[in-house]
C-alpha cells in the first residue's frame, strides 16, 4: 500500500482504475448493485451509487450480470426468498440452525453450481417452520431473506437525491476547505 501511496497521483488512478473512466467503473458496480442491492441499501440506503449513476446518465446496465438466473421462491406467506443475491456466506444457515434450531437452509453443490437451498423435501420455503421472528431473517448482508409487503423505506420519488442530483448536493456533504491566496498566512 506504501508503494502505491508514493506514485503520483495520475499513476495512482492508472494502477487502480486502469483505463477505466469514472463512468464505467460506476457502470460496473451498478451493474453489480442488482445481485447485492439490499446490502447496500442496507449500508448506504443504496441511493448513492443510483445517483451518481443517474448523474452520469446510465440508465441501463452496460456490463453482463455475474449471477445466475436463479428462481425465487414466494411459497410462504410471510416471506420471499430471492436466490439470486445469495453470496454463499452461509450466514443464514448458521443462525436457522445454531440459534433458531430450525435448519431451514443447506447449501447443495459444489464449485460455480454451489447454492442455497430450502432443507424440506419439497424445496419450498412455505413447507418449512421458519417465522418473521427467527435470526435467520435478520443476518443476510444482501437480502436473500426478505419481508413480503415491505418496500424501501423511503419511497422512491421521496429519496434524497430524486429531488437534485448527487452532483449538485456534493459539496453540502463533503465541503471543501476554502482554498488560500498567494501571501495569505493563517
Amino acid at each position: 500500500m506504501q508503494a502505491i501511496d508514493a506514485l503520483p497521483v495520475p499513476r495512482r488512478l492508472e494502477v487502480w482504475f486502469g483505463t477505466w473512466s469514472l463512468k464505467d467503473i460506476v457502470a460496473h458496480l451498478a451493474t453489480w448493485q442488482d445481485a447485492a442491492a439490499l446490502g447496500l441499501e442496507q449500508i448506504a440506503r443504496g441511493e448513492l451509487l443510483q445517483a451518481v449513476a443517474y448523474d452520469l446518465g446510465m440508465l441501463t446496465p452496460r456490463f453482463d450480470h455475474f449471477f445466475p438466473d436463479r428462481p425465487v421462491d414466494a411459497s410462504h406467506p410471510e416471506i420471499l426468498l430471492d436466490f439470486n443475491r445469495c453470496i454463499l456466506c452461509e450466514l443464514c444457515i448458521r443462525a436457522s440452525s445454531e440459534v433458531d434450531g430450525k435448519n431451514v437452509f443447506a447449501l447443495s453443490g459444489r464449485g460455480i453450481r454451489k447454492h442455497l437451498i430450502v432443507n424440506a423435501e419439497s424445496g419450498r420455503l412455505a413447507d418449512t417452520d421458519i417465522a418473521t421472528t427467527d435470526k435467520a431473517m435478520e443476518v443476510c448482508p444482501v437480502g436473500v431473506i426478505l419481508r413480503k409487503r415491505v418496500g424501501f423505506a423511503v419511497p422512491i420519488g421521496q429519496r434524497q437525491y430524486d429531488a437534485r442530483p448527487v452532483s449538485a448536493q456534493a459539496l453540502e456533504y463533503a465541503p471543501r476547505a476554502p482554498s488560500k491566496k498567494p501571501g495569505d498566512r493563517g
